[in-house]
């Protein structure tokens, strides 16, 4: 948690703006989900076993998430990994059913990320179309 947070405060301190105008309009689509489902984008990205922890972290930092939301979905979404790797390592070469478990669980978890990225980035389009006002 420590790690995550000091990435994702250097991100916002020093690279924000930078990256904002380096990725121009791609970066938007980002910021809207990030806004709109904070706890929840970070949960999915931190489920996804492809996106690496940093990327994750400076990725929040230059978004629209805020810090509290942040902090929640990192340490809901960290949860499964973390078991996943403890399971693994403690039976590594004693038992298959745990390790094969282990896969199981974390194609499931894999699966389950991306449908829901899926439906939050359709929401999001919907939100560009038809915005809300800010609260």
């Amino acid at each position: 948690m420590l790690s995550a947070l000091v990435g994702f405060a250097i991100a916002r301190r020093l690279g924000r703006e930078t990256v904002a105008t380096m990725t121009g309009p791609r970066v938007a689509r980002v910021e809207d989900v990030m806004r709109h489902q904070g706890v929840a984008a970070v949960v999915v990205a931190r489920l996804t076993p492809v996106l690496p922890f940093t990327i994750v972290n400076y990725g929040s930092g230059v978004s629209a998430v805020s810090l509290r939301d942040y902090l929640v979905g990192t340490a809901v979404g960290i949860v499964p990994g973390t078991v996943g790797y403890a399971a693994v390592g403690a039976s590594a070469g004693r038992s298959a059913a745990i390790f094969a478990g282990s896969v199981v669980l974390g194609s499931v978890l894999f699966v389950g990320a991306l449908v829901v990225g899926r439906r939050m980035a359709r929401r999001s389009a919907s939100w560009s179309r038809n915005p809300r006002p800010e609260p």
